[in-house]
């Protein structure tokens, strides 16, 4: 479990949250109703929230992504779901670099030369 810190109805609010959780998750177990379930694939509108002032589907953005995206080590971000179960498996573990680089092998992303990644990683998981 990892702490996030955001503001909720302009309040600073902080949470424990697994790093492949959903915002809509996270809210609904927290007491926020507004959002509802729906689709869970980011079509119905029934989760829409207000994220940096623009109307985001709550139910397809995993809070780790954010957490990523902040540290700039997204850049195409088609390798995030599955990094994300990856960094979820490593939670934890008292992991070298060498560990977080072998548990990461078989994740794909071609725009990167992955240091950024693994360097990121190793600081969260820590």
């Amino acid at each position: 479990m990892k702490m996030v810190t955001f503001k909720i109805d302009s309040e600073q609010r902080s949470f424990s949250i697994e790093p492949d959780e959903r915002r809509l998750n996270l809210l609904r177990r927290s007491g926020f109703r507004g959002a509802k379930h729906g689709c869970y694939e980011g079509i119905c509108g029934a989760c829409a929230m207000i994220l940096d002032g623009q109307a985001v589907c709550s139910c397809i953005l995993y809070l780790f992504q954010k957490v990523l995206a902040e540290a700039g080590v997204l850049q195409c971000g088609f390798y995030v779901p599955d990094m994300g179960l990856s960094v979820k498996a490593m939670l934890g573990e008292q992991l070298r670099d060498d560990d977080i680089r072998e548990c990461m092998d078989g994740n794909l992303c071609c725009c990167t030369g992955y240091e950024k990644i693994y360097g990121h990683f190793g600081r969260l998981l820590s």
